[in-house]
């Protein structure tokens, strides 16, 4: 069996504390793997800026700022986690709609031995409706 030498983790920034952070900190300590946290969270601003209509641009401007300051703090956290274990470790954060292709560029990019990402258990209708990136 090959060793596992490093590890993408994509946390989940719609739950306050992915359980695969836990798991990827007894494996990477047993490996001694480098860590990358990747979360790739796109933002809805972006998408109907007729909704916004009449709303001063700079409170858009102020909430795409802070969009992004959460979940840069989020990986910030685990970071520290990680770093306090004495194991190597990367943040990454990105804003793409599909999901699946940034986990895979994200994966192209890292070249991991191991990737880590939950699962979530879906109703049939949002299994039919929603793209499955597990």
């Amino acid at each position: 069996m090959n060793k596992i030498h490093r590890i993408l983790v994509i946390v989940d920034p719609s739950v306050d504390r992915d359980f695969v952070i836990d798991r990827t900190k007894l494996i990477a300590e047993s490996c001694k793997a480098e860590i990358r946290l990747f979360i790739n969270n796109s933002n809805s601003l972006e998408e109907e800026p007729y909704l916004y209509e009449g709303m001063h641009k700079d409170f858009i401007s102020i909430q795409k700022k802070l969009f992004v300051q959460h979940n840069v703090e989020n990986l910030e956290e685990f970071v520290e986690e990680f770093s306090a274990l004495g194991l190597a470790v990367s943040m990454e954060f990105r804003e793409e709609h599909n999901l699946a292709e940034a986990i895979l560029k994200q994966a192209n990019e890292f070249q991991p031995d191991l990737l880590i990402k939950s699962t979530h258990k879906h109703n049939l209708i949002e299994r039919s409706v929603l793209s499955n990136t597990d």
